[in-house]
């Protein structure tokens, strides 16, 4: 989800009259640890390629407020047997490249069985619009990511989310046209969209979507979140990568990044946006998280896995599971929530 000011007070206006609860948990957590990271972790990946024995989470973190804007924008590595964090240095870029990562994607790639980091990249922050936007693309190794390409075109509009594939091949969002967004937003019109890249060219795949935020392909289907509407869809992948008709699955509130565990889905969802409004204006007003379990196999449930509202974690981002653990990411503060061994 990306988080420009204006879009902010237009959510707010459209929202303002609506009265906003927290669903509760259905579990609680036997302890709670708080991983530090860089500002913004709002993405988060499990790096199980690199070295299997030893796998890892990826952060992908950057600020997005004025108090932390003197600090460098990275992908993070954080150490699953001690909570310990550190910068993965970038290196083969070109000279004066612009790194502000937002969404992000590990996948071993068939050709060269090498892992591939696919990341939005939004480039310039004080120059928002499409033409500092692009996909960056990295070689992860133990140590380094290695700089692979850096993909543009005329169709990556707003991007938010990516999921790569081991062809070469990728998904993205973007969340809304970049012309006249805010007029868009104001109006409630759906303009968001997918975009495949097949290796050489982007391509629009489905377009009309309310703020298009995270995405995933499970099955040979691809998942696409929308942070309005309480719109949550599937597509089926056909031919060249384009899609079939969408299905529309639980309506959940203000959902952002998807992951996968086991064939269990988990949501993150924003379900005040007053709250998150004020959060981004004033880091001691909290924003509510809400992270849902969602089963493909029953596409009109969503179970509530972890809520706050906001005092733990305020505007969460992103979850994953992982070895009886959930790893919830946020937007723009400095850790990623670690909430261990569940109680049922």
């Amino acid at each position: 989800m990306k988080y420009y000011h204006a879009l902010l007070v237009l959510l707010t206006s459209i929202v303002v009259s609506c009265k906003t609860t927290v669903p509760p948990s259905t579990a609680n957590y036997a302890s709670y640890d708080k991983i530090q990271v860089g500002p913004g972790p709002e993405d988060i990946d499990i790096d199980s390629i690199t070295n299997p024995a030893i796998p890892r989470l990826l952060a992908s973190c950057g600020s997005r407020r004025a108090e932390y804007a003197t600090i460098p924008n990275n992908i993070w590595a954080v150490d699953l047997r001690t909570n310990k964090a550190t910068i993965i240095p970038r290196i083969g870029e070109p000279e004066g490249f612009i790194f502000n990562p937002h969404g992000f994607s590990i996948t071993k790639q068939l050709a060269n069985n090498k892992p591939w980091l696919w990341v939005i990249n939004h480039g310039d922050a004080s120059n928002q619009n499409k033409n500092s936007q692009s996909i960056t693309v990295y070689e992860v190794t133990p140590t380094n990511l290695v700089f692979v390409k850096n993909i543009t075109s005329e169709v990556i509009e707003s991007p938010n989310d990516i999921y790569g594939l081991s062809d070469g091949t990728c998904y993205f969002t973007n969340d809304f046209n970049a012309p006249k967004h805010n007029l868009q937003l104001l109006l409630g019109r759906k303009t968001g969209s997918i975009v495949y890249y097949d290796g050489r060219d982007c391509k629009k795949v489905a377009t009309k979507l309310p703020y298009s935020n995270g995405i995933i392909a499970y099955n040979n289907e691809l998942y696409v979140s929308c942070i309005l509407k309480k719109a949550f869809y599937k597509m089926p992948i056909l031919k060249n990568g384009t899609l079939g008709n969408k299905t529309r699955l639980a309506k959940l509130k203000g959902i952002d990044n998807i992951s996968i565990t086991d064939g269990t889905m988990y949501i993150a969802s924003h379900p005040n946006l007053v709250a998150f409004a004020k959060h981004f204006k004033n880091k001691k007003k909290h924003s509510p998280t809400v992270i849902y379990k969602f089963n493909p196999i029953q596409p009109t449930q969503a179970t509530v896995v972890y809520s706050n509202k906001g005092e733990q974690i305020s505007a969460g981002s992103g979850a994953i599971y992982f070895k009886n653990s959930l790893y919830i990411a946020q937007v723009f503060e400095d850790y990623i929530l670690k909430a261990s061994n569940p109680i049922k």
